[in-house]
């Protein structure tokens, strides 16, 4: 981003991590928000232990491993989100390892739920 280090107070990112691909493109992701803010990181994304994935609407298949999952929503018709670059859900654990990868100490993964089942993820980093 054409931001300076410790540009912002205040970095926040809502639903937009689960669509930026890889993994390694999500660490980058995550490390940019880092660079530019002073204070603090704040990023939403769905769950991947939810049983609707929310951008399909298709309950369960998504929990299957993420190479059979692709290959479902291929045949049913959903080739946009079957394209890791386009959607590539996180669980917590996914999000801490790319938290600890990346060198980031101070942080918290909340779940929000609904109707008692882990809907979305928060993600809180201090710097």
């Amino acid at each position: 981003m054409p931001f300076k280090n410790g540009a912002f107070e205040l970095v926040f990112s809502s639903a937009v991590i689960e669509h930026v691909g890889s993994n390694r493109n999500q660490r980058a992701f995550i490390k940019e928000c880092f660079r530019i803010t002073n204070k603090y990181v704040f990023i939403t994304t769905p769950s991947r232990h939810y049983p609707i994935e929310l951008h399909t609407a298709i309950p369960l298949i998504h929990w299957f491993p993420k190479r059979i999952h692709r290959k479902l929503l291929k045949i049913m018709g959903k080739d946009f989100f079957a394209l890791e670059e386009n959607l590539n859900l996180l669980t917590k654990n996914e999000l801490k390892i790319i938290c600890d990868e990346s060198g980031i100490k101070k942080y918290k993964i909340l779940t929000a739920k609904f109707l008692g089942l882990p809907s979305n993820l928060l993600l809180l980093i201090e710097k």
